[in-house]
């Protein structure tokens, strides 16, 4: 089993304590439209800054454990990770692995891990990851995350896209 993929974020999530104190924070970015005016009656952007550090925690040790869980083939977990929109669509915990494993298949083999932090795409948190795949390519994995309707996070989707160059 490979375990380099989060254990202390497992653990955290387990214990429900941050895994990643004593780490240096990564810059947040904040993407979004322009503050709403009177004359566009948009809504504001939202951006990092209206997230709590504990949602900020809570959001990497949901992909942290996620990561784990599909590099451990570990259908149960995967599924616990997952939004309702996402689960509502397979049948079992089976068949969410075998797709999620199919489509993001640099994940399952993935070795080393680089967190990039929480960025606001369309209204969207995402937390961004890059990934070494068991042949040395490198790859970028943009987690989007739903806040669930009973206050938990989860991963609505994701796109993978090749990150050449030194990275992790």
């Amino acid at each position: 089993m490979k375990t380099s993929f989060v254990v202390a974020g497992l653990i955290a999530a387990l214990f429900e304590t941050s895994a990643m104190q004593s780490e240096a924070r990564e810059p947040v970015l904040t993407v979004g439209s322009a503050p709403a005016n009177e004359l566009s009656g948009s809504l504001p952007a939202i951006t990092v800054g209206d997230f709590s550090q504990s949602d900020l925690n809570e959001m990497r040790v949901l992909v942290q454990s996620y990561l784990w869980a599909i590099s451990n083939l570990q259908a149960d977990l995967v599924f616990l990770t997952a939004a309702d929109s996402v689960t509502n669509v397979y049948s079992t915990p089976e068949a969410l692995l075998r797709r999620m494993a199919k489509i993001h298949r640099p994940v399952v083999g993935g070795s080393l891990v680089r967190f990039d932090g929480v960025s606001i795409r369309d209204s969207v948190p995402v937390q961004s990851v890059y990934i070494k795949d068991e042949l040395g390519r490198q790859w970028w994995a943009s987690y989007l995350l739903e806040k669930q309707a009973d206050g938990m996070w989860k991963i609505s989707g994701c796109v993978i896209m090749p990150a050449p160059g030194q990275i992790v």
